[in-house]
């Protein structure tokens, strides 16, 4: 792989994200990315070994991306409200913005690409751990409880997140996301504020 910052690079990883969401991996081709991208075949096999190793390299630069997206600002918030808001809020305006990404990672799911490539399976169980990590050390700091009692919670909200996504990818315009995440986050609110609550330990 060449060329980590060129525009030519980055080109042909947002067409790739565009092509392998449309057509997914085994429908796509080289031909219909570098189209999309509006360059040829030289150049994409200058940075990139192959098909797999583009896939690859896109799958990991959207998981970077949803980290500083996501993960990164949620160290900031402290008050449970502003902890439970800002992951639904943050995650549907990650998808909002992006919806390249959000097809894509749609499209990985339903064909269970994530879990066939070693790779990509690390990076997103390390991603998914440092998730668990950041959620349960905010709701440590709102709630005042030790961040490893509360692993299970920030586990449960996480997975309420995914779950939404990909009920919304299925059924856009039947099931959108914005009132779903509004309607979660309130539900999540009452749970955790809940007096008595022991944090899903």
């Amino acid at each position: 792989m060449k060329g980590g910052r060129s525009p030519t690079r980055r080109s042909i990883l947002e067409a790739a994200r565009e092509v392998f969401g449309e057509r997914g991996y085994h429908a796509a081709s080289i031909d219909d990315v570098t189209r999309a991208a509006g360059t040829t075949k030289g150049a994409m096999y200058w940075h990139f070994r192959d098909k797999r190793d583009l896939y690859l390299a896109a799958a990991l630069e959207a998981a970077d991306a949803y980290r500083r997206a996501v993960l990164e600002p949620l160290e900031g918030a402290s008050s449970l409200p502003q902890v439970v808001g800002s992951l639904f809020e943050l995650n549907a305006r990650f998808y909002a913005e992006n919806p390249k990404i959000a097809r894509f990672y749609s499209t990985m799911t339903f064909e269970g690409q994530i879990l066939s490539e070693s790779r990509l399976v690390r990076h997103v169980v390390g991603i998914y751990a440092e998730y668990r990590r950041v959620v349960a050390r905010a709701l440590s700091r709102a709630l005042r409880r030790p961040a490893g009692r509360l692993e299970n919670a920030a586990a449960s909200l996480i997975a309420l997140c995914d779950g939404l996504f990909i009920q919304h990818a299925a059924d856009p315009q039947g099931f959108p996301l914005e009132p779903a995440f509004k309607a979660a986050a309130e539900i999540a609110l009452d749970g955790l504020a809940r007096p008595g609550r022991k944090g899903g330990a």
